[in-house]
């Protein structure tokens, strides 16, 4: 269930909510934390977890959002 649910997410700005009800799946009964990805907090980009950056207040932003958010202009 976890794998099928993290595969429809995965390079995704989908809501955790509309793809469980695609699926068919309760996400009150769903636990997030089990899905090997995660959503970037800025954006809700979804990707797997090595590639996320992690800030120190555990904030996760992908790629895009980290790049954008060192770069000076």
């Amino acid at each position: 269930m976890y794998k099928q649910l993290s595969a429809n997410l995965l390079h995704t700005r989908k809501s955790f909510a509309e793809v469980c009800k695609l699926l068919g799946l309760d996400p009150q009964w769903t636990e997030p934390s089990e899905l090997d990805v995660v959503s970037c907090d800025n954006c809700g980009y979804w990707d797997i977890k090595k590639r996320m950056y992690v800030d120190e207040m555990e904030t996760n932003y992908c790629f895009a959002c980290h790049d954008l958010e060192t770069r000076r202009f």
